[in-house]
């Protein structure tokens, strides 16, 4: 089920204005096999859409289809949004 990012709202100082806002800066990170890859961090957004692809360059250790099928079963694609500033899973 889906969680709204308005459950982790919370006031933080931007930069040397000393405003807060109620909002997030978030990033979205991957990982699979060993591959990492993240999302730009979109500031200030509590709605947050990317229009970007994260490529994860994976290496299949073997070409025969019953080693390559044990090997992807032992695999895990792991994605999380973190708040950047924070940079600690949003969960």
């Amino acid at each position: 089920m889906a969680t709204s990012t308005a459950s982790f709202l919370r006031p933080k100082p931007r930069g040397t204005h000393a405003l807060e806002y109620a909002s997030l800066d978030p990033m979205m990170t991957a990982s699979c096999a060993g591959a990492k890859g993240e999302t730009s961090v979109l500031l200030g957004q509590d709605e947050p859409e990317w229009a970007q692809d994260i490529v994860l360059p994976i290496e299949i250790p073997s070409r025969d289809p019953r080693e390559v099928l044990r090997w992807l079963g032992k695999q895990m694609l792991v994605v999380a949004m973190y708040d950047y500033q924070a940079y600690a899973p949003l969960s």
